[in-house]
């Protein structure tokens, strides 16, 4: 739904529209779902409720969505409702009770015609979009377990590119977990999805913008006719010749909060509170690009909630502990629930990531970097106390060159003189 003017002069009801049948789009750079203004867009909810829009119930069934095509998006929610005396004020809001699928079907099928242009736009798509003040909730869905979408027997949610974007205070995109109470205060099940990166990761918050996932991240690198993940192989964008480049994830992170400036050259250069939360189990499968990008303070730190000192970008926990130094920490991280994540790292062309400022020692030891290696756990514990780091690649130097570097000191001890 996208209203040119006002959506209504109603001063309690937003204009609304209710979706309760599957929903299934073949257009180029389409939008499925898009609320401006305070407008509100329901998939898989109850048609025949005549109540206000924030109240109208959750459908018997849930309703899947579909986007064949390239550079589709699912769900928009941009920004809020004129705030006037007259007229209805609060967020634009799409809820959806479904599956939601956007993985290139129609352009990576061999038989589908489409141009060499066509295919390599591929893994640009947006499960949701929330800017301005925008909301998204996502709850009825499951994760795909597979990389291809199997078009005749869809086996949950599946998006190549993003799968979130949240800009703008107040705005959220949120996947529920089943457990705690989302934006609208209802009593949502679990909702989650299989996000394919592209070029531009799969979670990106920035500028207040609030990011709760959970479902399966699969980073790898896309160029080529076609892409294998060591089970499933799916159409890629094209050679590199004509896709640019030999890699479209190296240097790129699965996911990524960029605080903005307030603008002091010293202490403090952000008091943006944007953050992404694991909110439930959470799998990232690493082929390619950087793990971990947090705690990059230099001289200079961004998360100076309540202090003047550096906290770390990672914490364990899901939801704020309370007031108190760990509610502090919670606050100033950028990356929260790290104790729900587990890290698949599925090649040698992975970078682990920066690792600054760890409390405790991270030790090299003969398990060099493979799995449960005293390396990959105590960055896991640095990183959030992250579930694990699971290293499954093979090859030349896959858990390391040799067996010559024994400990990785966090501080150098002071010597007397």
């Amino acid at each position: 739904m996208y209203p040119n003017t006002h959506t209504t002069t109603d001063a309690v009801n937003p204009s609304t529209v209710v979706f309760d049948a599957p929903i299934d789009m073949v257009s180029r750079n389409g939008v499925a779902y898009w609320a401006k203004n305070g407008g509100y867009v329901l998939q898989g909810y109850k048609t025949t409720d005549n109540t206000h829009s924030r109240d109208i119930g959750v459908g018997t069934t849930p309703r899947n969505t579909r986007a064949g095509a390239y550079n589709s998006i699912i769900a928009y929610a941009d920004g809020q409702a004129p705030h006037t005396s007259t007229l209805y004020i609060g967020p634009s809001t799409i809820k959806i009770n479904g599956n939601i699928t956007a993985a290139d079907n129609l352009v990576l099928n061999a038989s589908s015609g489409w141009t060499a242009d066509d295919r390599k736009t591929t893994y640009n798509n947006i499960g949701a979009l929330a800017v301005g003040g925008g909301r998204v909730l996502i709850q009825g869905a499951t994760a795909s377990s597979k990389t291809i979408e199997n078009v005749t027997t869809p086996d949950g949610s599946l998006i190549y590119g993003m799968g979130a974007y949240a800009k703008g205070l107040g705005s959220i995109v949120e996947f529920a977990n089943g457990t705690d109470t989302p934006f609208d205060n209802s009593t949502a099940t679990a909702g989650a999805a299989h996000v394919v990166s592209g070029e531009n990761g799969a979670l990106f918050a920035t500028d207040y913008g609030q990011i709760k996932f959970n479902g399966i991240i699969t980073h790898q690198n896309n160029v080529g006719l076609t892409v294998n993940d060591g089970t499933d192989t799916r159409g890629g964008r094209g050679a590199a010749a004509y896709v640019g480049t030999q890699n479209d994830h190296k240097d790129k992170s699965p996911f990524y909060v960029l605080r903005v400036s307030n603008g002091n050259n010293i202490g403090s250069i952000s008091g943006d509170e944007a953050a992404i939360t694991f909110n439930k189990d959470t799998t990232i499968n690493m082929y390619d690009g950087i793990l971990l990008n947090g705690n990059a303070y230099g001289n200079k730190y961004e998360n100076n909630i309540n202090g003047g000192y550096a906290i770390s970008d990672y914490h364990k926990d899901v939801n704020n502990p309370g007031a108190g130094t760990e509610g502090d920490r919670w606050k100033a991280a950028k990356y929260r629930g790290m104790s729900k994540v587990t890290t698949k790292i599925k090649s040698n062309d992975v970078v682990i990531g920066l690792v600054n400022q760890a409390k405790d020692e991270i030790k090299w030891g003969s398990g060099q970097a493979g799995t449960s290696s005293d390396f990959l756990k105590g960055v896991a514990k640095y990183a959030g106390e992250m579930a694990a780091i699971n290293n499954t690649a093979t090859g030349a130097y896959a858990h390391g060159h040799a067996d010559d570097q024994y400990q990785l000191y966090t501080k150098i001890n002071k010597q007397s003189n």
